[in-house]
């Protein structure tokens, strides 16, 4: 670009003028104006300008339509009606980048004759066509032009249409005259004279400076469903696995290469070549986060970590989507006195078009473009430094106090940014330079008041506000909980209660053996209960057809009682076990028969024939009855006397299970294990520890 001077000459009374004078206030006004061009009004073409081909096989003429435009150095290129272009020249050019930052076009013979004195950094020859109006006289047109139709430019109008594109180049040339209009003079003037020259230029060698800014689609991930039917340890890891690849398969689309409308090349594209490199490096780790676990060994937090990418994703997607709404997608990175028109017939995008940008805009997008890749970083270093579950004990070992509890806000639309930094990301490397806690918020600044469940082992930040006696817990409605996968219960209870009761936090925590499928007496008492009278119900009316049309329907309404009893239920179990020995206890005394009654062969007052509690006896036996009847005795004063500590929840009945990695204020932490270690946990909104049928005794 030309240097702008900072100095203009002030004249005074009585001063002999030298052209050198002149010249400087010339040169001054000169590039003031030109500046106000580019730097208050902006550049590219403001209107018009559109370019278009005639012929049927040679390309006959170019029609280009009245407008106006602003190179990027200030030169106006200003056309006032249609221009009908008929000859051309072959001609080569040269597009050279120089180490001062400019970005030229000139004549390739000129610039062979300057090179040396030229600091090029690249360059490349364009092998062009300059075109010449149908308005200018044969006799000024430069030697060797050809009309368009000639063999020698060799251009059909399909080519030009298809591979073709039209170029503007305000060319700056000196001219000697004489200015003296009567007698002698000692000296000539210089005429400067600018034209716009038009040049055909194949579109392989145009850069492609504007993006077709497609809108991205934002991320919906899952969450873990039914948790309490997962029934053991294998179970809740193949739930956490089946949730965490179908959140896989809705976040992987983004870190891809291919076209699918999700990928995050749409933002790159937008920002320098090294976030390229940086997008390659995360789709590899990713990759590899994604090889780390298995339907038998997958921890529930991946499926959280999905959710911190989904939500970091959206927050991107959202920015870009309106950065490119209010943004035409284009660089800045256009040639001096030069108007890239683009292609023949351009209806939509033209790639290579020096579209209008307004130098205004072009200031607030740096700014939203520098936001745009902030997000885009902390996508990044959320997967680059990803904790895999092979190491995610060993990194949390580091801390003093395991597990922790930390206050958060999960609920509604909250920024990422406001929550508190999960244990399963590594804060701990690079000290201030960390990529988590560099971008974890965007916006930059430091992160006062957002807890990290490492805050205790990173120096800048144990004396931060961040610290949990320096929290301001007025807005917090939630609680992080971790740190303990893998731990003992035993330590795990102790520790979170000692937090709670410490801290006074409003949360109720409990505990759940996912083994654990009721008292093993009770259930194998019921079991039995269950078998016996389905066998003696089917034997009785089975071998008994001299019964007549007494079928036993008391044991068959009791056998269809208990098969509708859960044997979770106590208090139904025993009403139907209850009617079961009332109506036994008939059977056993039943009247005998007399000689009339046998002589007549009926039954007692109440038709209950005769033979019928015969049989009864003789299928349940009395003394199998009795020894259950001792059995549910012995088990509900056992269940009695426990302590109501004593009492543990079946996973099964705890139907409102959810897993967020912590809790709800008032609500309840289910700490989920395998009667030894922590292997996972859940929350609800609250639970009360009162309903019989939701508890048995862990002793029995």
């Amino acid at each position: 670009m030309e240097p702008r001077p900072d100095f203009f000459p002030v004249y005074i009374s009585g001063q002999y003028l030298t052209s050198e004078n002149l010249n400087a206030t010339h040169d001054f006004l000169w590039q003031e104006e030109k500046a106000t061009r580019y730097s208050l009004i902006g550049n590219g073409i403001v209107q018009g300008l559109e370019a278009d081909v005639t012929g049927n096989a040679a390309l006959q003429t170019i029609k280009l339509t009245p407008g106006s435009a602003v190179t990027t150095d200030g030169y106006l290129v200003r056309e006032e009606k249609n221009i009908v272009f008929d000859r051309g020249l072959p001609i080569d050019l040269v597009e050279c980048w120089l180490k001062d930052t400019s970005h030229r076009l000139m004549e390739k013979k000129v610039y062979d004759e300057i090179k040396a004195e030229l600091e090029v950094v690249n360059e490349i020859v364009w092998k062009a066509v300059e075109v010449i109006p149908d308005s200018v006289a044969a006799a000024n047109v430069p030697d060797g032009t050809k009309s368009l139709t000639d063999a020698s430019i060799g251009i059909t109008a399909a080519q030009a249409l298809s591979t073709w594109g039209l170029a503007a180049w305000v060319n700056i040339s000196d001219a000697e005259n004489n200015h003296c209009q009567q007698g002698d003079c000692n000296t000539k003037g210089v005429q400067r004279n600018f034209k716009t020259r038009y040049f055909l230029v194949k579109k392989s060698q145009l850069a492609e400076l504007n993006i077709l800014s497609l809108e991205l689609e934002t991320c919906a991930v899952c969450r873990i469903e039914k948790l309490s039917d997962s029934g053991s340890v294998t179970g809740l890891n193949k739930k956490a696995w089946d949730t965490w690849n179908k959140s896989l398969a809705e976040i992987q689309p983004y870190f891809s290469k291919n076209q699918q409308g999700k990928q995050l090349t749409y933002v790159t594209d937008h920002l320098a070549f090294a976030d390229v490199a940086l997008l390659d490096t995360a789709i590899a780790k990713l990759a590899s986060i994604a090889a780390s676990v298995n339907a038998e060994n997958c921890p529930q937090y991946y499926v959280l970590f999905a959710g911190d990418l989904a939500k970091a994703i959206n927050e991107l997607v959202l920015f870009y989507n309106d950065y490119v709404r209010r943004f035409p997608a284009m660089s800045t990175a256009r040639i001096e006195r030069t108007i890239v028109i683009g292609g023949f017939r351009q209806t939509g995008f033209d790639t290579r078009r020096y579209y209008f940008m307004p130098a205004p805009v072009q200031v607030q997008q740096a700014a939203d473009k520098k936001r745009l890749r902030q997000l885009l970083m902390r996508l990044f270093a959320l997967v680059n430094n990803f904790t895999v579950q092979s190491k995610i004990n060993a990194q949390a070992a580091l801390t003093i106090v395991r597990p922790q509890m930390l206050p958060s806000i999960a609920a509604g639309q909250v920024l990422l940014q406001n929550c508190a930094i999960p244990y399963y990301y590594n804060v701990l490397d690079n000290g201030p330079d960390n990529e988590v806690l560099k971008n974890w918020n965007p916006q930059g600044g430091k992160l006062h008041n957002i807890t990290c469940y490492y805050d205790s082992k990173i120096p800048e930040r144990q004396n931060d506000g961040a610290k949990m006696k320096g929290t301001d817990w007025y807005y917090y409605n939630f609680f992080r909980l971790e740190g303990h996968l893998g731990m003992p219960k035993t330590t795990v209870i102790s520790n979170l209660r000692l937090l709670i009761n410490t801290w006074g936090i409003p949360v109720q925590l409990l505990d759940c053996d996912v083994t654990y499928k009721g008292p093993d007496k009770w259930k194998g008492w019921y079991e039995n209960f269950v078998v016996n009278i389905n066998k003696w119900a089917v034997q009785l009316r089975k071998d008994y057809p001299d019964i007549g049309d007494y079928t036993f329907s008391p044991i068959k309404k009791i056998q269809e009682g208990i098969t509708q009893t859960s044997f979770r239920d106590v208090e139904g179990v025993i009403k139907v076990f209850n009617d079961f020995t009332a109506y036994s206890g008939v059977m056993y005394s039943g009247p005998k028969q007399g000689l009339k009654e046998k002589k007549e062969g009926i039954g007692n007052k109440v038709g209950v024939p005769l033979t019928a509690y015969e049989h009864y006896s003789k299928n349940i036996p009395k003394d199998v009855v009795l020894q259950m009847s001792t059995q549910v005795k012995d088990i509900l004063a056992e269940q009695a006397a426990a302590a109501p500590a004593a009492k543990l929840i079946l996973l099964s009945d705890l139907k409102d299970l959810e897993y967020m990695g912590g809790a709800l204020r008032g609500g309840t932490l289910v700490l989920l294990h395998d009667g030894q270690k922590i292997v996972g946990d859940g929350c609800l909104s609250y639970f009360y520890r009162v309903d019989k049928e939701r508890m048995f005794d862990a002793g029995i």
